[in-house]
């Protein structure tokens, strides 16, 4: 998922699957980043990425969506009907086994194992490969209920 235009059009280039649109694009960023940067103009403001204030960086914002995500979908698919709290507690019990276990050789994967498709340890990787920490059952209870605090 991005989290602007910009970065989308970026993804497309960096994936060699841009369209002559994203290459005007993309050059007339060039031309403003050019003629803004003796102005104090940077490549992330002229891309629509810069950090804002009170925010943290899109890759974090990216990483934490992601991890997110991950969490949830394991409480919606393993854990349904449960209390949140229970849900909490289940998932960080299953990420601190993942993590002391296999995590430790998958960690280097950009996917999970086939193996792991349609488990629950398709998941937890997904959660650990976008954020390498377990977080507290409260922090996941948040998460769970739709809240977040911005940290791994």
């Amino acid at each position: 998922m991005s989290r602007s235009p910009d970065l989308a059009l970026l993804r497309r280039i960096a994936a060699g699957r841009e369209t002559e649109a994203d290459r005007a694009v993309l050059a007339g960023r060039v031309r403003a980043y050019l003629d803004g940067a003796p102005a104090g103009a940077t490549l992330d403001s002229t891309f629509g990425v810069a950090r804002v204030p009170g925010h943290g960086a899109w890759w974090r914002a990216e990483a934490l969506d992601a991890r997110d995500a991950a969490l949830r979908a394991l409480a919606a698919t393993f854990h349904r009907g449960e209390p949140p709290a229970r849900q909490a507690a289940a998932i960080r019990s299953a990420l601190l086994a993942y993590a002391a276990s296999a995590w430790r050789f998958d960690r280097i994967e950009t996917s999970p194992p086939a193996q792991y498709i349609g488990t629950a340890r398709e998941m937890l990787f997904d959660a650990l490969r976008a954020c390498d920490e377990v977080p507290s059952i409260s922090h996941i209870r948040r998460i769970l209920v739709g809240s977040r605090s911005g940290r791994c």
